[in-house]
């Protein structure tokens, strides 16, 4: 998994409805409440290495919540909201949502869940999406000029972004974990970890003598907190929490912040798929953060500043190791290994929610799905009680199918160019983060019948939260040809991201889609290489992204494909 998953399971006295956002007509009391009518969420930690205070393994994290532990927790809407989004345009967007509400941790009668002493009768399907993070924290912004980034300027925090302090006493960055939701009718908030862990190995040249409790890692920028926001957006869904890390430059005049942060010794580890034990430093850093270099002294005494130039982009939920040695005696340099997953889970006996876990799972839905994708609003019987082991069904929002853990597809091939053959309306797809890896498309010779991409076309329902990772796209055809689909005539593709593509292909072809009409896409990243034939009358901006673009809207898209032309009358070689 690329993220380590808590299952918090809220219970209620009576059955909560799923609500986007405010609704007239929820005309009951769906109240959350303890016995003294306090909100209180049960829950308990399935799986997971968290940074709490219970239970600390060799690298600091933990695994289970004690007494006392805390969250903090927003709502989009305040308790008992009952007008439309429309209404709240009108009337002016309401103030009083909930907003960094703290919830202890507590073992009430033998029963444990989160707790707050200050919010009574609380309506749960009025709150709207609602967001949380761990570990809570109280501290006030810094009053120095505190800033957010708004492309090359720098700002104050508008009056719905919510500082949060991510630094400990030490002023360390905390392992801090996120997590947004809108359906109650499902009872399981989902946390992933929003940082990275950078974890440093000493070669040749280097002594964990020498370097006794830590070793300093310096970034090319201040981190100085982060924020959540609270907006409202045209797309769908238009209400949205997103949390952002607040950073400036190291000559911005702004005396707040830190630009260095220690990575402690921890003791011995060992990397996955190798046997030896090693002493490990580690620090965890924010997404996106770039170091500039390692300061660590050599087996002589002499303090070493080590450039960072080879380790990647830290992402969230994912752990760095690289090992410091000297390179032909005389250079400290830094040799990163295979980035691992932050805490793989432990195999545990719960209920599991619905989703696709494996392969052999996703082999199983494709065929359900594929089948039945014609008639899923009307499907009864043993089809409709199989699919619901994927996902589930609201006669008023249709269906919801959920990736619960990274796919791997090497195995899996198609005789028809696609995976899915379509994304219809009343059907959501959340991958909940996690990867679709290692998918290959290649007919070797054969006619797809749509076009070639994990789905044939999109023409309504919405594809959410997606990680397609290593995708191989091959096709020397005139039929539209893309990473995610073939083609898209409607629908909502969010927070998506392609990484490490590679499409050899005639024409009509894009990381994203080969070709476009209608829809919306929002969010999302795209990264790999396209070798094919230039398309006429493209935006530049979306080349290697889109094949042929007639219509449809484009939020936030970062296009980070390598675009590689070819002649359009290349034979079936691609010679």
């Amino acid at each position: 998994m690329k993220i380590k998953i808590i299952d918090i399971c809220i219970m209620g006295l009576l059955l909560l409805r799923l609500l986007t956002g405010c609704n007239k007509e929820y005309g009951r009391d769906d109240a959350l409440r303890t016995d003294n009518n306090y909100l209180a969420i049960e829950g308990e930690i399935v799986g997971t290495n968290l940074s709490t205070r219970a239970l600390t393994d060799v690298l600091g994290s933990c695994r289970s919540f004690e007494v006392g532990d805390e969250i903090g927790f927003y709502s989009f809407h305040e308790n008992g909201c009952n007008m439309s989004r429309n209404d709240h345009f009108a009337a002016g967007d309401p103030v009083e949502y909930m907003r960094n509400v703290r919830l202890t941790y507590s073992d009430i009668a033998g029963t444990k869940k989160f707790i707050s002493t200050e919010i009574e009768n609380v309506v749960m399907n009025t709150l709207g999406l609602t967001f949380a993070y761990y570990p809570y924290s109280d501290e006030e912004m810094p009053e120095d000029g505190y800033v957010k980034q708004n492309g090359a300027n720098y700002e104050p925090l508008g009056k719905h972004d919510h500082y949060i302090h991510i630094f400990d006493s030490n002023n360390q960055v905390k392992d801090l974990l996120t997590a947004t939701k809108r359906q109650y009718s499902n009872v399981n908030y989902m946390f992933g970890h929003q940082f990275s862990m950078v974890l440093l190995f000493l070669g040749d040249g280097f002594s964990p003598e020498q370097n006794e409790e830590s070793l300093t890692v310096y970034l090319t920028e201040h981190i100085i907190g982060a924020h959540v926001t609270r907006e409202w957006r045209e797309s769908v869904p238009p209400d949205r929490f997103t949390f952002t890390v607040d950073r400036i430059p190291l000559d911005y005049s702004l005396d707040i912040g830190y630009s260095s942060f220690k990575a402690f010794k921890r003791g011995e580890y060992i990397l996955p798929g190798t046997t030896e034990s090693r002493i490990a430093y580690s620090v965890i850093l924010p997404y996106g953060t770039e170091i500039d270099y390692i300061q660590v002294m050599d087996k002589n005494g002499n303090l070493q500043k080590v450039k960072a130039t080879t380790l990647p982009e830290l992402e969230s939920g994912w752990i760095y190791p690289a090992t410091i040695r000297m390179s032909d005696g005389l250079v400290p340099t830094l040799y990163p290994h295979e980035i691992i997953p932050w805490g793989d889970p432990i195999e545990i006996k719960v209920d599991k929610l619905p989703g696709i876990y494996s392969s052999e799972e996703f082999e199983k839905w494709l065929g359900l799905y594929n089948k039945n994708v014609d008639v899923l609003h009307t499907i009864t019987g043993a089809d409709f009680t199989e699919l619901e082991k994927y996902g589930t069904y609201d006669a008023g929002e249709g269906w919801i199918f959920y990736i619960r853990d990274s796919i791997d597809c090497s195995r899996i091939e198609s005789t028809t160019g696609t995976l899915i053959t379509k994304l219809v309306d009343g059907v959501t797809i959340d991958g909940g983060r996690h990867q679709i890896k290692n998918i290959m498309l290649d007919l070797k010779g054969e006619e797809p019948i749509v076009g070639m991409g994990l789905i044939g076309e999109i023409t309504g329902g919405r594809l959410w939260n997606l990680r397609l990772y290593f995708p191989t796209v091959r096709y020397q055809g005139v039929k539209p040809s893309g990473c995610i689909a073939a083609v898209i005539s409607g629908g909502q593709i969010t927070n998506c991201t392609v990484r490490e593509a590679a499409m050899l292909c005639r024409e009509t072809v894009g990381v994203l889609v080969g070709e476009i009409t209608d829809g919306a896409v929002d969010d999302c990243k795209f990264h790999g290489v396209v070798q094919a034939a230039v398309p006429a009358g493209l935006v530049p901006e979306y080349l290697g992204v889109v094949g042929k673009w007639s219509g449809g809207t484009f939020g936030t898209i970062i296009n980070s494909v390598k675009f590689i032309e070819l002649e359009s009358d290349f034979n079936q070689k691609g010679e």
